[in-house]
């Protein structure tokens, strides 16, 4: 079976004045997800070392994060469907002033608008800088 991937995506982006050894060691920390994507997990327990259990209202899923610190990627997917995975994508890059930018693709699903997306993920993404701030 070959295996698809959500694609209809939204894309936005937040400079954070902290570092990008800062940034990306807050956002790779599955365990801190419900601290800044509070909507997308509610809580979190690892299973094993890059899979955890994600509990969001009454629904229950595993969620994989693949980080590299070297290329500034973390990637959290998930099985949406079967033979279909999505997740959102951040990347972190570091800028010329010692802070970095931070981006995420999420997919649009369930229905939902490209604008209704880009509000969470700014939202997010706003949140995550917010706790990296105070992580440092």
């Amino acid at each position: 079976m070959v295996e698809r991937i959500l694609t209809e995506t939204v894309t936005e982006s937040v400079h954070f004045d902290s570092n990008a050894a800062d940034a990306f060691r807050v956002a790779s920390d599955a365990s801190l997800i419900p601290s800044w994507a509070p909507d997308f997990a509610r809580e979190i327990r690892r299973i094993r070392d890059d899979e955890w259990q994600v509990t969001r209202g009454d629904e229950r899923f595993n969620l994989r994060v693949i980080a590299d610190e070297e290329s500034g990627t973390i990637d959290f997917v998930r099985h949406v469907a079967p033979g279909v995975s999505g997740g959102a994508r951040l990347r972190i890059a570091g800028d010329l002033d010692g802070g970095c930018v931070v981006r995420m693709t999420a997919p649009i699903t369930g229905g939902s608008t490209a604008e209704a997306v880009a509000t969470i993920v700014r939202s997010e993404l706003l949140a995550l800088r917010g706790l990296v701030d105070r992580n440092q």
